[in-house]
């Protein structure tokens, strides 16, 4: 079998000139990646070219051919081949000897791939702007059928979320389990462009709550990771707008204190969050259980659900995910 040599999606095209009007949009921030430990594709063959260089085959996926999803170039033989996972076809089980590295699309974020690539919930690897390294992130296909790019979950208090200012910088965790995706990520992607926020929450009696956000942000690290939010969606909301109370608050951590109080919120209530003076909602808290509720409902997953009485509600679960709706 001829030697394939299969490019590498660190490669980013913006040759405009050769990129049509239909393509521009999705294709000019695309790159490619090596996908490490596989080799072999669950994909259908679309078509197959001759070409001169590999430049060539990388130039025909990102700018002529909108449904390739991955490619292979024979050096020896010149062949160009197009990969795609379209919903539809038949899917081959393609395999390549273990020597061979196989390359694909990297998508933007997870709206980017349930459009384009899957519809099924996982992990996938996605590079949100032209200047971001690539980042694996959980993808949550099935919420109202939205492709949701998941930035924290807690479920079984595995994973201590009472952490310093660079862990929750560069994220911790398992992103399959318990984890925070981190600050820089997520500033770097809900700076890219316009995101909806949707928190889902389980209490110790199994209901569910949820809260949706028109638009969720937050600066980089010069200001403290501030947040900024949107407007709340009563309509696709089932609990109260408490988290209205920490937007234009900095995050803290338990080496930094930007909070807005006298304290040291995150030293007082063991996490890392957007602290005000000191919080409405704290989906970070230490002192979680998944099995029964802390005596102390300032401790765990907590929301403020009666601002008159001060009564917060704890959960056993909790995830934060964003999905892309428009350009700034």
């Amino acid at each position: 079998m001829n030697a394939v040599f299969l490019l590498s999606l660190t490669l980013l095209y913006t040759m405009y000139s050769q990129a049509t009007d239909n393509l521009c949009s999705r294709r000019t921030t695309l790159s490619m990646a090596i996908l490490n430990g596989d080799n072999h594709l669950s994909s259908h063959s679309i078509q197959q070219t001759l070409v001169k260089t590999s430049t060539q085959c990388v130039q025909r996926c990102l700018y002529h051919i909108p449904k390739c999803t991955f490619i292979a170039y024979y050096e020896v033989t010149g062949s160009c081949e197009i990969y795609s996972i379209e919903p539809g076809y038949q899917v081959e089980e393609i395999l390549f000897p273990s020597n061979v590295k196989l390359y694909g699309l990297i998508n933007r974020d997870c709206t980017e791939v349930k459009q384009f690539s899957s519809g099924n919930s996982g992990v996938y690897n996605v590079k949100p702007c032209p200047s971001c390294s690539p980042s694996k992130v959980y993808c949550d296909m099935e919420t109202d059928e939205h492709g949701w790019t998941v930035l924290q979950r807690r479920r079984d208090d595995s994973v201590d979320f009472y952490r310093t200012w660079e862990e929750y910088t560069d994220g911790f965790g398992d992103v399959c389990n318990e984890f925070w995706i981190g600050n820089e990520f997520i500033h770097k992607i809900t700076s890219s462009a316009v995101h909806e926020l949707r928190i889902d929450l389980i209490d110790y009696d199994d209901n569910h709550n949820f809260v949706t956000y028109d638009s969720f942000r937050i600066e980089n690290e010069f200001e403290k990771y501030r947040l900024r939010l949107g407007n709340y969606i009563s309509l696709q909301s089932n609990i109260r707008d408490s988290l209205r109370n920490q937007d234009n608050c900095q995050f803290s951590t338990k080496d930094k204190d930007n909070d807005n109080g006298n304290g040291d919120c995150a030293k007082m209530y063991p996490s890392g969050w957007w602290f005000n003076a000191c919080f409405y909602v704290n989906l970070n808290g230490n002192g979680f259980s998944a099995e029964v509720p802390n005596a102390d409902t300032s401790k765990g997953i907590t929301w403020l659900i009666n601002e008159s009485t001060s009564t917060r509600r704890q959960y056993r679960f909790s995830e934060m995910k964003i999905r892309r709706i428009g350009p700034f």
